[in-house]
């Protein structure tokens, strides 16, 4: 088989393989099956010839290099979300939570509710020293005045606002919304503690306390009844950061991944850890699409006449793209560490699920690739390249850059589809094990 691939690349020309994944890119913007947007809307012609002009100029390594720097181009992209509310509302609770921290860990922020927020103050995220969740000063206080607040705090830096509160929203909140909302920046109102809220009410009435859905659906009746014409109920969110796996805390990392600019929103869901089954699938549909692009600009190496440099290329890269999947997916070893750490689950359980689920010496490792792809028939291989090609228009032959393209696609796929199963699995045994835990603490 990689004899076979090796002589199909031989006799190419090169100016007319460019030629054809520069049409590519062009019927991907101007196309109207949407599936084929989809699938090629973040690669534009301009850099197909950027990468030719890499490849051209700097070989082998210098193309990798160029792929590699593609990879990582998230991390260079800034996010900036403002959170305002008052001292004791969730704050630092919540940007500790959304961060995958413990008020106890290095660079964790400071949780209390006497130490009311003088000045801005911003904590990045450890997956993204570029996304940056700012704790704001409440608006209306003598240093930082309605009036004046949105210039006083640098209100064109921020992506959006969480305006955050534990019990309800004040006039002053409904009031900053509005002048947000005017500025034409996006905005979430975020209610905290509601598990609190929820034991506090057994307490109060051990025998006659209301059920947990009724509780929740109560106050967000009075939140609509505080807010009235200005509230938007896609824009409230019941959450405690303390119980990410419940109410709205999903619902709401959801939201934001939505309002984001296609750049931004890549970044943010790069950075954001996998801690929930949403969390999962949004990561799976963004690294997917780009295993498009990452594949086309694979099929340019293609169309140097060298036996086996296409295919030498090809594995460096698929390892190097498998294991951005693992990271953001959490299968990694630190990241495994992390989620039982924040769910109070032995590490060894998770880890032992990922080892049995994913052989990581099979999909990792460049020898592993190979093994692999014996054991993929010929015909499918060639399915894979024809289903490729069937979605570009205009590309009527099969050729060494798509069939490249297409083999790098399906192997790439189908790696990403196992690690997704083995991420859902482990979500699942810490939601099983943390459901459990808690039914015992009732019981007792």
């Amino acid at each position: 088989m990689y004899e076979l691939r090796s002589n199909i690349y031989n006799d190419q020309d090169t100016s007319f393989t460019f030629y054809v994944l520069d049409t590519m890119a062009t019927n991907a913007h101007t196309t109207a099956d949407k599936a084929i947007s989809k699938s090629f809307g973040s690669i534009s012609p301009e850099e197909i010839q950027e990468g030719k002009e890499v490849f051209e100029t700097d070989g082998v390594k210098g193309y990798e290099a160029y792929l590699q720097n593609k990879i990582d181009a998230w991390k260079t992209i800034p996010l900036n979300i403002g959170i305002v509310g008052n001292a004791g509302s969730g704050k630092s609770s919540f940007i500790n939570a959304v961060r995958d921290l413990n008020g106890d860990d290095e660079g964790a922020a400071k949780v209390g509710v006497t130490e009311t927020t003088k000045e801005p103050r911003a904590y990045s995220h450890p997956n993204n020293e570029l996304m940056k969740f700012w704790d704001l000063p409440g608006a209306g206080t003598p240093s930082f005045p309605k009036e004046s607040y949105l210039e006083r705090i640098g209100f064109d830096k921020f992506d959006f606002f969480l305006i955050v509160t534990h019990k309800r929203f004040t006039e002053t909140d409904a009031q900053l919304a509005q002048e947000i909302t005017n500025k034409g920046k996006q905005f979430f109102f975020v209610r905290t503690h509601i598990q609190q809220d929820i034991e506090n009410d057994k307490k109060t009435h051990p025998k006659k306390h209301k059920k947990e859905q009724e509780l929740v659906d109560e106050i967000l009746r009075n939140l609509k009844e505080n807010l009235r014409a200005l509230l938007q109920e896609d824009k409230v969110f019941l959450i405690d950061n303390y119980e990410r796996d419940k109410f709205d805390f999903n619902r709401l990392a959801q939201s934001l991944i939505e309002d984001f600019p296609d750049l931004k929103r890549q970044a943010f869901i790069f950075s954001i850890n996998a801690f929930s089954k949403q969390m999962v699938k949004a990561k799976v549909m963004e690294l997917h699409s780009t295993i498009w692009e990452y594949s086309v600009l694979s099929g340019l190496v293609a169309t140097v006449p060298l036996p086996g440099l296409s295919f030498a290329v090809d594995l460096t890269f698929i390892v190097k793209l498998s294991k951005f999947f693992f990271n953001q997916l959490g299968l990694d070893e630190s990241s495994l560490e992390r989620t039982a750490s924040l769910a109070n689950t032995d590490p060894s359980t998770l880890k032992t699920i990922v080892k049995k689920n994913f052989d990581v010496s099979l999909f990792l490792t460049s020898q592993g690739i190979k093994e692999f792809l014996v054991t993929i028939p010929a015909a499918i291989l060639s399915e894979a390249a024809e289903e490729y090609l069937r979605l570009l228009p205009g590309i009527g032959s099969l050729i060494a850059a798509p069939i490249s393209a297409g083999t790098t696609y399906y192997i790439l796929d189908q790696i990403l589809k196992k690690m997704e199963e083995v991420a859902l699995l482990v979500l699942e045994t810490t939601t099983q094990e943390v459901s459990t835990d808690a039914a015992d603490e009732e019981q007792n």
